[in-house]
């Protein structure tokens, strides 16, 4: 299950974003590519993001609750890791 994830929620965050790039790698390049057409249906905010935001809240629920605050840091990095890593693929509109 996702809750026992190997390396915590940036393990699990780690392989979502090699798993998003080995799927779909080139859609994405032709998706946010400047002028594309394609770039009309935001696939990392409106389809990406929003499929692990529902895969965390579904099966990590507690994933980003402050009550224990060492893990609460630890899940809030490496979430702001993999944004980061989705944000690098965009370029200027």
């Amino acid at each position: 299950t996702l809750r026992c994830w190997a390396g915590g929620l940036a393990g699990l965050l780690k392989a979502a974003e090699s798993g998003i790039t080995a799927a779909l790698g080139s859609l994405l390049t032709a998706a946010l590519a400047p002028q594309s057409p394609l770039r009309a249906f935001d696939l990392l905010g409106n389809v990406l993001l929003h499929e692990v935001d529902t895969v965390l809240g579904t099966h990590m629920p507690g994933v980003f609750s402050p009550g224990v605050p060492h893990a609460f840091h630890a899940n809030f990095l490496a979430a702001q890791v993999f944004l980061e890593s989705l944000e690098r693929r965009c370029t200027g509109r």
